[in-house]
């Protein structure tokens, strides 16, 4: 739960989330001893249901939330008038699933890990039709006790 960039204003840690900036990140995972193979997906906070939630890849960012995307670009100090465009050719490559493999630093995108697992790859993420939508999400409050403080 976060803020996205903001091509009109600046955003800080300090500023309010609203609807135009407030993002919920999902991720969903499957793993062994060998392998990891994940999904993650950015949803504005005013979005109502998670049914169609693998939509919301990063590869699809700019498809559902362009302004956000020519903000991105901006902020990277891409010219203005193909931000937009350079932000969601870079983005459209990482594509969901992603696979982590044990005592690799590097994330292979649009990759199930059938060539470390099979027991990974075969493994099915969530559909995430019965998440909780990012309109709710963003409200929840989850006291910390004083003892973890």
């Amino acid at each position: 739960n976060g803020a996205a960039a903001s091509f009109e204003e600046e955003i800080t840690c300090e500023t309010p989330r609203n609807d135009q900036n407030g993002l919920v990140i999902y991720t969903d995972f499957v793993a062994n001893r060998r392998a990891a193979k994940a999904a993650m997906y950015f949803m504005r906070r005013n979005e109502t249901d998670t049914q169609n939630i693998s939509e919301f890849g990063l590869n699809g960012f700019c498809g559902h939330y362009a302004d956000l995307c020519q903000s991105l670009g901006v902020a990277l100090g891409l010219p203005v008038d193909t931000a937009g465009q350079q932000v969601a050719t870079h983005l459209s490559q990482f594509g969901n699933p992603y696979c982590a493999q044990r005592g690799s630093r590097d994330i292979t995108w649009n990759d199930d890990c059938s060539a470390v697992s099979n027991e990974v790859s075969a493994a099915p993420l969530q559909d995430g039709s019965d998440w909780m939508a990012p309109s709710e999400f963003y409200q929840m409050s989850v006291p910390i006790p004083e003892t973890v403080n």
